[in-house]
């Protein structure tokens, strides 16, 4: 879910090629656009990645993703669930998004903690200050990610 006051346009809606193994439903992405001050919008995409089993699978979810997108030369952020168990996972999923111009803002993995290897932030056109995890909130089984930035 995406909510905000500002929102500039229709939402698109990107629904996974694959279903989830276990209850065999697709995940879904959001795209949506905020209005800038400078005239230009944001893009935001929030993102649930599919629970797969290979890093070929994953790319291929996350390139479907990425084509979706609607061509945007400003400021972009992708967030979300990215699934990535593994660092092999990131480091895909990382040089992947990097060939769009995406960096990744965080947060960082921490070996101790599962599920703050799940949710990633990647930016593009933005200036990343702080990355934190708000492990004290419990009421999820994702911990939020607060991240503060400027373009």
């Amino acid at each position: 879910m995406t909510l905000c006051r500002a929102l500039d346009s229709v939402p698109i809606r990107v629904t996974s090629l694959a279903k989830e193994p276990i209850f065999k439903t697709p995940k879904v992405s959001l795209i949506t656009f905020y209005p800038l001050k400078n005239h230009e919008s944001l893009m935001v995409v929030n993102l649930h990645k599919i629970l797969v089993r290979s890093t070929a699978q994953s790319n291929r979810e996350l390139q479907h993703i990425i084509n979706q997108l609607p061509e945007h030369s400003g400021p972009a952020i992708i967030a979300g669930d990215f699934n990535t168990f593994t660092a092999k996972y990131q480091r895909e999923l990382t040089l992947l998004l990097g060939q769009h111009g995406f960096v990744h803002a965080g947060p960082e993995r921490i070996k101790k903690s599962l599920l703050n290897r799940l949710d990633h932030v990647y930016t593009r056109g933005i200036t990343v200050k702080s990355v934190t995890v708000a492990t004290n909130i419990t009421s999820s089984d994702h911990y939020p990610i607060i991240v503060q930035m400027c373009l």
